[in-house]
């Protein structure tokens, strides 16, 4: 008998570390756990809270979709051209002035400041 997966959520790295880690509390270590946990340990750029946070102020303050908000809080770009290139899928245009304020935005949140 196979899994089908009935349902899912897009989220961020940070949300799917803490995932990690409750299924590892509840189930105990395993390799491929271990694996994945290392690999969004060393990527995750902000708390799974903080990365909640910030993925519903830039939807609701910009605009962007949940999936362009999301790829923002997993890169934390550190520049406006590493932000447009991001939001190039996005409808509309952003003025100099809103793509400055989701770069100030989003470096109050990383922890890996630059």
């Amino acid at each position: 008998m196979s899994k089908r997966i009935s349902d899912y959520e897009d989220i961020t790295n940070a949300e799917a570390l803490e995932v990690l880690r409750n299924i590892l509390a509840t189930y105990g270590p395993s390799p491929k756990l271990e694996t994945s946990m290392e690999y969004l340990s060393k990527f995750s750029k902000t708390s799974s809270d903080n990365a909640k946070k910030l993925v519903k102020e830039l939807e609701e303050r910009f605009g962007l979709t949940k999936v362009t908000a999301i790829q923002l809080v997993n890169i934390m770009p550190q520049s406006i051209d590493e932000i447009k290139s991001i939001i190039s899928s996005e409808k509309g245009e952003f003025k100099n002035e809103e793509l400055e304020e989701i770069l100030n935005i989003l470096s109050k949140y990383s922890k890996v400041q630059g």
